[in-house]
C-alpha cells in the first residue's frame, strides 16, 4: 500500500472514545505524519478554534475542516478561505422541530455556539467543544448572526423516535446523541473537495478516516478509506478496511503499522 500525500481524520468516535479526548498515543502518532511528508487534516463538527487547537497539539499545518463543512481555515494564519452560513428559515424549521420533538437545540456562528437552554446534550457539547455555549434566546441569534450548523441534541432513544431526519436540507444522525446540519452546499465533503483542489492534491492519494454519517459523503471522495469498528454500519459499508475502535486508538494504532513500521 502506498503512502498518502494527506490523511483526513474525522475527531469524535474516530480518534476519540468516550471521554472525548484524544489520546497522547494518538497526538504522538499524528505528529509523526509531517516527518514523513505527510499533510494532515481534521475534518470535524467541532468549532474553528477547537479544530485549530487541536491541529496545532498534533502539528497539522494544512488547511482544517470544521463546523461540519461551513468553515475551511488556514491553520498557520487563522485566515477562513471557506465560510457558508445557513438559510435562517432553515435554522428556524429545525429548532422548532426540535423543540416539538422534546429534544435540545443549539446554533453555532463561526466563532461561538448558543444555547438558551440546560440539556445533558448541551453539558456533553461543553466537553466535546472544550468552551460553554453562549446564553441567548436562539431566535435572537438567528435573527442577528450568521449561523454556520445547527445541532439537535437528545438521548439516543429520543432521536431515534424524533423523526427529526430531513426536516431540514442535510439534517444527519452526526452521533448517537446528536443530529447536525451545516449551509447547503457547504458539507463535509463540499469542504474537503475545495480544499484539495486548493492543495492540489488527486483525492486518489487520501487516505479518509471516519465513523459517522456525516463522514459518508466526503469519504466516498478519497482514494482510500479506513473505519473504526465502532463505525455506523452504512460508513463501514465505505471501508477499504475496518480498524481497530476509536477508544483503543484504533487509528494511531493503524497509522504506527501502516506508515511506520
Amino acid at each position: 500500500m502506498s503512502r498518502p500525500k494527506l490523511v483526513a481524520l474525522d475527531v469524535d468516535g474516530t480518534i476519540t472514545g468516550a471521554d472525548h479526548a484524544v489520546s497522547q498515543r494518538t497526538v504522538a502518532s499524528l505528529r509523526r505524519l509531517s516527518d514523513l511528508g505527510i499533510a494532515g487534516v481534521i475534518v470535524s463538527g467541532r468549532t474553528e478554534r477547537a479544530v485549530l487547537r487541536l491541529a496545532g497539539q498534533v502539528g497539522f499545518e494544512a488547511p482544517q475542516v470544521s463546523t461540519n463543512g461551513a468553515l475551511v481555515t488556514d491553520a498557520t494564519t487563522g485566515q477562513r478561505l471557506w465560510s457558508k452560513a445557513m438559510d435562517p428559515d432553515d435554522v428556524r424549521t429545525a429548532v422548532a422541530a426540535a423543540r416539538r420533538a422534546g429534544v435540545s437545540p443549539n446554533v453555532w456562528t463561526a466563532d461561538a455556539w448558543y444555547a438558551d437552554e440546560d440539556s445533558a446534550s448541551n453539558r456533553l457539547l461543553v466537553t466535546l467543544v472544550g468552551e460553554a455555549p453562549v446564553r441567548q434566546a436562539l431566535d435572537e441569534v438567528i435573527a442577528q448572526q450568521a449561523i454556520v450548523k445547527v445541532m439537535l441534541g437528545g438521548t439516543p432513544a429520543q432521536l431515534d423516535a424524533s423523526g427529526l431526519a430531513g426536516v431540514i436540507p442535510g439534517l444527519e444522525r452526526s452521533m448517537p446523541q446528536f443530529f447536525e446540519a451545516a449551509p447547503v452546499g457547504a458539507t463535509k465533503q463540499e469542504a474537503v473537495g475545495f480544499l484539495l483542489e486548493r492543495l492540489g492534491i488527486d483525492a486518489s492519494q487520501v487516505w479518509g478516516f471516519g465513523d459517522g454519517g456525516n463522514d459518508i459523503g466526503w469519504l466516498g471522495l478519497v482514494g482510500r478509506v479506513f473505519v473504526p469498528d465502532n463505525a455506523q454500519a452504512a460508513v463501514k459499508v465505505l471501508a477499504d478496511q475496518v480498524i481497530g475502535r476509536a477508544d483503543n486508538d484504533g487509528v494511531a494504532e493503524f497509522l504506527d503499522e501502516a506508515l511506520i513500521a
